[in-house]
């Protein structure tokens, strides 16, 4: 996810399976889009921490597939490569 043009990582400290990623989007644009395709995106938390706004909680662990996780990275590409 963060190979994506715009998509880093909001803190710098190590991770295990979990990391927050700032978007250059709506985190709630790229969730309804990847809905409509029946996958669920990161975790939106701009709506508890108004302060992190356009950032998510992304989860990547060995139990998804390789090809869920591509899957995900393209669906929320094509979002954000969509003009506003």
């Amino acid at each position: 996810m963060l190979k994506i043009p715009g998509v880093k990582r909001t803190f710098d400290a190590p991770f295990f399976n979990e990391f927050v990623g700032e978007f250059p989007r709506s985190v709630k644009l790229i969730n309804t889009q990847l809905l409509r395709d029946k996958i669920i995106g990161p975790l939106a938390l701009g709506t508890p921490y108004p302060e992190l706004t356009k950032r998510a909680l992304v989860c990547v662990t060995e139990t998804n597939l390789p090809r869920r996780d591509r899957t995900i990275c393209r669906g929320a590409e094509g979002v954000l490569e969509q003009p506003i």
